[in-house]
């Protein structure tokens, strides 16, 4: 089941301190309705009783998909290490040390990066090849010319199959301007996957995918 817990937080635009309770770690399969909110990203948002503006409360976050058996954490504070289990232990409990051994259990530093982790292991995608699909991605934009690619201005958005006949992998940009979608053929992705087929972290292990591990995976 998912976990709340009561903060106090300040209202940007008046000041204002709000008692408001959080989630501190959502179960999709026991609270389906929370799923949308975390992608439309209206999860932890309260609305300031002064002067109506919504606050959204900044707050480590656990992920939990029993079904598909993975969990993403999104960890705001840069100083825990990585894989301490400082995360809820009411949720973990719930599953046995045996099961989390199936698990796909990653960690994130941002909200883009744990929207993204969520979408990807919600398609049932290759983490791995993914991550070196955006390199390869990131040279081809024309507007990323001397730019150089930080893990953190290309994130995958969705797989579009509803407009046209071949799959398209879309992925959100971040570059001079403002955020811009692109969209690549689904076979540049299965050509990675084929070249590049042990691109897989294991399971039951915490991992940061991001391109840290993919420059620790190649050397």
């Amino acid at each position: 089941m998912s976990r709340m817990v009561e903060k106090q937080v300040r209202c940007p635009k008046c000041d204002t301190i709000l008692s408001v309770n959080v989630y501190e770690s959502i179960n999709v399969a026991t609270d389906p309705s929370l799923k949308p909110k975390v992608f439309d990203k209206t999860l932890n948002v309260h609305r300031c009783p002064s002067c109506a503006t919504a606050v959204m409360v900044a707050c480590d976050l656990l992920y939990h998909d029993p079904t598909a058996k993975f969990m993403v954490w999104l960890r705001l504070n840069e100083h825990q290490e990585s894989g301490r289990r400082d995360f809820p232990e009411a949720e973990i409990s719930r599953v046995s040390r045996y099961a989390l051994g199936s698990y796909k259990l990653r960690l994130t530093d941002g909200w883009n990066e744990f929207l993204e982790r969520i979408r990807i292991l919600d398609e049932k995608l290759n983490e791995g090849t993914l991550e070196a699909l955006k390199l390869v991605i990131w040279d081809q934009i024309p507007e990323n010319a001397g730019i150089k690619y930080t893990g953190r201005n290309l994130h995958f958005l969705w797989t579009d199959d509803l407009l046209e006949e071949e799959v398209k992998l879309c992925f959100n940009f971040f570059s001079t301007g403002a955020a811009q979608v692109v969209r690549y053929p689904r076979a540049l992705y299965e050509n990675v996957l084929r070249d590049s087929p042990n691109l897989k972290p294991k399971d039951g292990q915490w991992t940061h995918l991001n391109l840290n591990y993919m420059i620790g995976q190649s050397t």
